[in-house]
């Protein structure tokens, strides 16, 4: 992509003939859906039999018969402990760099202790000030049967769903309001993963880190700000108890971050080859109205953790199958598995026939 530095001429230029100018482009880019990319062919979401069932295992009637559920779990409980940190030191970098002397310095001088409070590695310190929002995703990767995976996934066995990157484009997270009691229907976004390097490369490729970026990025966060502002003054209305309204104007400014952190990642993870569904991903204003707090999230107790986490639902695009593929993992007999999950599948409206068994050598039990 073409980079727009001080001194280059035509950035206040008008459209001619059709054809948009970097601003106009740089604004679009702010708008867009976040994630993006294209793996090529399915996506695995690596899972043990429990999990498994818990997102194959529907109602069986016709209304919600091929339906998954994934639960989307708080970044901050994945096995990065560096998740969003990470990304925030690629954005500060850029936002720092913007804030010298140009025209967005205020803009990105305010925008930096936001992205720290929001995006930083909590302490203890840190959340006794304030609680940190949750930002919710589901993992999957490009790899159909990695031995990584079935290690640290399936303790050395578990199950590999593999679906078409147009159906998680479809999945959903609705949620009720817990001021008005409206519900609300969120829809994600899959992206692909950065590493490392290779985040700070892709990072440098993003129209919004130019100058005429930056003036998008500083006009667009205003506008989600009013308008995240205008949506709580109705939800403030309508709350019976009329409570004081969330810091809007700061969900805004953090949801454009994490629109970008989300999907930077610390070099070591590089072989997962990762994949992510993020809530709320569909839009700016629905990740901000997601960080209100007004739509909190679910909990399940894993061992001594507890676990907050988003139901993220998705169903079949056409007459497509929703599971492309089910790899069974590494087992002393795979036979009776296989048995197992073809039967898990057809009782709730699934193909059978996409089952099959890990070809990987590993005793893991």
């Amino acid at each position: 992509m073409t980079d727009t530095t001080d001194g280059e001429p035509d950035q206040e230029a008008h459209a001619q003939d059709g054809v948009p100018t970097q601003q106009q482009t740089s604004s679009e880019q702010v708008r867009r859906p976040l994630g993006g990319g294209d793996p090529g062919g399915n996506v695995y979401h690596y899972t043990s039999a429990a999990g498994l069932v818990g997102i194959v295992n529907s109602r069986r009637d016709a209304d919600v018969s091929r339906r998954l559920t994934f639960f989307a779990s708080d970044v901050l409980g994945m096995n990065d402990i560096s998740e969003l940190a990470f990304g925030l030191e690629i954005v500060r970098e850029h936002a720092e760099r913007l804030a010298q002397g140009g025209e967005q310095q205020e803009f990105f001088e305010s925008w930096l202790p936001i992205l720290e409070k929001y995006l930083g590695t909590p302490t203890l310190d840190t959340l006794r000030v304030a609680p940190r929002p949750c930002v919710c995703a589901v993992s999957f990767t490009s790899g159909d049967d990695l031995l990584s995976q079935w290690v640290t996934y399936g303790s050395g066995g578990g199950f590999a769903i593999g679906l078409a990157p147009e159906t998680l484009r479809g999945a959903t997270y609705t949620s009720s309001n817990i001021r008005t009691a409206e519900p609300k229907t969120f829809k994600c976004s899959l992206g692909r993963v950065y590493y490392g390097e290779d985040a700070r490369a892709q990072s440098a490729e993003i129209p919004l880190f130019t100058s005429a970026g930056a003036q998008a990025l500083a006009a667009v966060t205003g506008l989600q700000g009013m308008v995240s502002a205008f949506q709580a003054l109705m939800t403030r209305v309508k709350d019976p108890q009329h409570r004081p309204a969330p810091a809007v104007v700061e969900h805004a400014s953090a949801a454009m971050a994490i629109s970008i952190a989300a999907w930077y990642k610390h070099d070591a993870f590089k072989p997962e080859q990762e994949w992510r569904l993020l809530v709320g991903g569909g839009s700016r204003g629905d990740l901000a109205e997601l960080l209100s707090g007004n739509h909190p999230p679910e909990f399940r107790a894993a061992g001594l953790r507890l676990l907050p986490y988003r139901p993220v639902t998705t169903t079949a695009v056409a007459d497509q199958p929703v599971i492309r593929d089910l790899v069974v993992g590494p087992a002393p007999d795979q036979v009776p598995l296989v048995h197992a999950a073809q039967q898990l599948l057809l009782a709730n409206g699934h193909d059978p026939s996409v089952v099959r068994a890990s070809t990987i050598p590993y005793r893991g039990w």
